[in-house]
């Protein structure tokens, strides 16, 4: 009896000690958070001056727009180390107080590639990269080449992480360490990555050869598609189709693949469907949908006798398809008829709905749909939001309990609309306020929203002129501006097409652009801190030069390394890439910028107030590049000015 006794106190004394010891760990700091500064990914997010930035985020820094999704970026990074994607291969660094230390590498067999999209996990990377001959040339940079999409065909290749190699005697060569390739003669890419099955989804578009096959009772028209498949040559016919629209395509096909990278790497699924060319894919945790815009002419016959004439007139289709995750084969679909979708960003499933933002060409403008996410039939659909307008760029967000819409379009007004969408069958404009220029990217961060677009009416993605950052408020039913930044004499900057470029993390964001002042060209890092709802610059970093002199000037020419001549060291010469920034990842007080061909380190403190103070002097310079001596063409560069 008394040992029972014993037992028992003993029992609750324990329990009271864990209780205690549970407690304790909810009050303490999360381990893994690090000093304020940009992980590129959003965690707690707090833009009101908060003095927390939140650790780099489980997908690399990217910004994502689905829980345990995550999608390919040319730079990942987890913990302390950066995972680099660059035009000669991939190189893996650890960070410790600002220096880089190499720790494995892969160098392309090629001179030079269009470095596309990476993923990262424990024991593997998988990189997506284009081949291409024309990025040898100076006139010409990699990042116009990507944007052009001008190379003959892509590789996917899965390698073994280096930091999941026991025997690390120095830099990993990860030429030794393939585990499975992939190779296709397609463009048009889009891929995504389920983190807690470790699917790897991807989406080609393939110009297919077409068969006929003829029986006594129809006429089959099937598509092969060709690749390599770990050095063997594949063909695989796929006859899936989109009703009434593969005669128009040609032979256009959107060729389908999945990967499980949680596995042994031996193969793929693959599958294909013709009459399709991809716009995008939106990807979420129980939803695979790509996307596609198709224009068709239509031969249209007026009058009659002698006064008739022929005509083409063009029409609009969107398709949204829903795929098996297992097989790849289309299980349903919606055409919306003379709809376009925007990208994958107009779409968001919230539970059993699917709604989808769309411009519709019979003036009507934007609409937005709500669709069954079971049977992708119509439950509602909001039209004429903004008659005539186009949609530019939408981003959604649920916040206690309700379901919002924001929408920019540009055509006339250029307003910035707010939708409520909670229930499906009373959708609802809740107004819109006016504003000077469009924003092509938008981030709600609870009852805020952070905005990147033009300033001016009349800008074009290359020549931008004038780029506009804002905040604005978005408590209750309306939306009401409070701040804004104007960037003038914009050249360009890759944050207006694509929000990976964009580091964000707490009350702090960063991108990269080129500015022009006179005659001179800077390339450089912006970073800018929203503080009580104002926002402040908070510096400009730069992988071109000191702080003193970041700026290149046109006139001026480089000598190549390999002695076949100068190359004019301007906005598209073959080096400027290789220089100029195009991510940022933050990591135990320091920001990481990286170019193709460069890492920079730069110290970051922060005082009482939560205000960050970026060192404009570099703590480390290194060149990452595999294949040429990009420091002596940099030293030249500086040597000239």
């Amino acid at each position: 009896m008394k040992r029972s006794k014993f037992l028992i106190i003993l029992l609750l004394i324990f329990t009271i000690v864990f209780c205690l010891f549970i407690a304790a760990c909810a009050e303490k700091p999360n381990d893994g958070a690090q000093d304020p500064g940009m992980s590129g990914g959003m965690q707690e997010p707090g833009m009101s001056g908060d003095n927390n930035i939140a650790d780099t985020d489980q997908t690399g820094g990217t910004l994502t727009q689905e829980a345990a999704v995550d999608e390919g970026d040319i730079v990942k990074m987890y913990d302390d180390v950066i995972y680099k994607l660059q035009s000669d291969g991939i190189t893996v660094y650890r960070v410790n107080a600002g220096s880089f230390s190499l720790i494995g590498y892969y160098e392309f067999t090629s001179e030079r590639q269009i470095p596309l999209e990476m993923y990262v996990t424990e024991d593997k990377i998988v990189a997506l990269y284009g081949v291409s001959n024309k990025i040898s040339g100076s006139n010409r940079s990699y990042l116009n080449n990507f944007k052009d999409q001008s190379y003959s065909r892509t590789i996917v290749c899965v390698l073994q992480n280096p930091t999941a190699i026991e025997d690390t005697q120095g830099a990993v060569n990860l030429q030794n360490h393939v585990l499975y390739d992939f190779e296709i003669s397609a463009q048009n890419i889009a891929s995504r990555h389920y983190i807690e099955s470790g699917q790897v989804y991807f989406a080609f578009t393939y110009m297919a050869s077409f068969e006929y096959t003829e029986d006594d009772i129809i006429t089959t028209k099937k598509a092969t598609i060709r690749f390599k498949e770990n050095g063997q040559e594949q063909a695989l016919e796929c006859a899936n189709k989109i009703d009434g629209i593969e005669k128009s395509i040609n032979n256009m096909v959107t060729v389908f693949m999945r990967i499980n990278i949680a596995e042994s790497i031996d193969n793929c699924t693959i599958g294909g469907l013709f009459g399709a060319s991809l716009q995008d894919i939106y990807m979420s945790e129980t939803s695979i949908i790509p996307i596609f815009n198709h224009f068709y002419e239509e031969r249209v016959t007026a009058g009659g006798g002698c006064s008739s004439h022929t005509y083409y007139k063009g029409y609009y289709d969107a398709y949204c398809l829903k795929l098996n995750p297992i097989t790849l084969d289309v299980v349903d679909g919606v055409c919306l008829k003379n709809y376009t979708i925007y990208d994958r960003r107009a779409i968001k499933d919230f539970g059993d709905t699917i709604y989808i933002t769309a411009t519709k060409r019979d003036g009507s403008g934007t609409t937005v749909i709500a669709l069954s996410g079971n049977t992708f039939s119509l439950l509602n659909k909001l039209e004429s939001i903004a008659p005539n307008e186009n949609v530019k760029s939408v981003a959604y967000e649920e916040v206690d309990n309700k379901r919002y819409c924001y929408i920019t379009t540009f055509r006339q007004t250029d307003p910035l609309f707010k939708v409520e969408i909670t229930d499906p069958y009373a959708l609802k404009s809740l107004g819109y306020l006016k504003i000077t220029g469009y924003s092509t990217f938008m981030l709600p961060v609870g009852d805020r929203l952070l905005t990147i677009g033009y300033a001016d009416d009349g800008a074009s993605e290359f020549y931008p002129s004038r780029m506009r950052v804002a905040i604005y408020n978005t408590e209750g039913d309306s939306v009401l501006p409070l701040d804004e930044l104007i960037i003038d004499d914009v050249i360009y900057c890759e944050a207006l097409t694509d929000p990976r470029v964009i580091a964000v993390s707490g009350n702090v964001f960063a991108f990269a652009c080129v500015t022009k002042d006179n005659n001179e060209y800077y390339q450089g890092l912006y970073i800018f801190q929203v503080a009580n709802d104002t926002l402040e610059f908070a510096g400009m970093l730069t992988n071109l030069g000191d702080s003193q002199n970041y700026g290149w000037v046109e006139k001026y020419s480089v000598p190549k390394p390999d002695g076949s001549g100068d190359a004019i060291f301007g906005l598209n010469a073959e080096y400027s890439f290789a220089f100029s920034i195009t991510r940022a990842r933050y990591y135990d007080g320091y920001i990481y910028t990286m170019s193709d061909a460069i890492m920079t380190s730069h110290k970051v403190t922060i005082d009482q107030d939560g205000v960050i103070d970026v060192s404009l002097e570099p703590t480390e310079k290194i060149y990452t590049s595999l294949s040429t001596d990009y420091e002596e063409v940099f030293n030249a560069l500086i040597f000239i000015q």
